[in-house]
């Protein structure tokens, strides 16, 4: 990380990331619950989004927690696209599998094609995080 702002923009960024990850989580969580009770997808949903937001409470603090060095070795390792990958499609997963158990054929219907754009646009997003959007200065 080169500057002060910069450093800023991908605390921000990440913060962002984690905890718009732990809303869909408690969310497919209480979709979850609400169509079938209480099961282990509910609970492992339910653990995944408080770590998610607890890192993201941990990363947005104003103390001096080593937050910079984990966001450095996070950038390093590409393990904010890896996690975001890996808990996304285990979200759109379990919520296919929930759409099929409904039996009913519209739903069914309308769950795969929302997961199909789901799964576009996650890829897209992931994509762009790839992408190197610094400018470079030329001497």
């Amino acid at each position: 990380m080169e500057t002060e702002e910069q450093m800023r923009q991908y605390k921000k960024s990440t913060a962002e990331s984690f905890v718009s990850l732990s809303i869909g989580l408690w969310t497919v969580s209480v979709i979850g619950y609400l169509t079938s009770g209480i099961s282990w997808m509910t609970y492992f949903l339910i653990v995944v989004g408080a770590i998610s937001s607890l890192f993201s409470v941990y990363i947005i603090l104003r103390w001096d927690w080593k937050q910079k060095s984990v966001l450095e070795f996070l950038e390093r390792k590409k393990i904010t696209t890896i996690a975001k990958f890996l808990v996304w499609y285990t979200v759109l997963g379990i919520f296919g599998v929930g759409l099929a158990q409904t039996k009913v054929i519209w739903l069914i219907i309308m769950g795969e094609i929302i997961l199909i754009i789901a799964a576009i646009v996650l890829y897209v997003g992931l994509w762009g995080m790839k992408k190197d959007n610094r400018k470079v200065r030329k001497s």
